[in-house]
């Protein structure tokens, strides 16, 4: 059941286009990066490698699709900034996400 919040928007403001939210996409990065056992980046290094497609950067990042698809990537992403926000964390996509993508949220594994 969700619980209303104070907030009632949330303004997506992808790579500094009006806040220099950088900082954060590095902490939401080394998040889920940590919780897969992988090397953490700094903002330097977020700057460096950042591109479109947005995949490749995963890629350049080493997630490896066929182990993990990018969609539970990105879901894990969301629900950590919501969190931060202390929003429920309710995901909107374009497309329907398949049962066979198994999403598991960061350190909440076997719970």
């Amino acid at each position: 059941m969700l619980t209303s919040s104070k907030y009632k928007h949330i303004i997506w403001d992808w790579n500094g286009t009006l806040l220099d939210d950088g900082w954060l996409f590095v902490e939401v990065m080394n998040s889920i990066l940590r919780c897969r056992g992988m090397d953490t980046i700094t903002l330097e290094k977020y700057r460096e490698i950042f591109g479109f497609p947005v995949k490749d950067y995963y890629l350049r990042l080493g997630f490896d699709f066929e182990k993990e698809p990018l969609i539970s990537i990105l879901v894990a992403s969301r629900i950590i900034i919501l969190r931060g926000f202390s929003m429920p964390a309710i995901l909107i996509f374009g497309s329907k996400i398949s049962n066979k993508h198994h999403v598991e949220e960061p350190g909440r594994k076997g719970q």
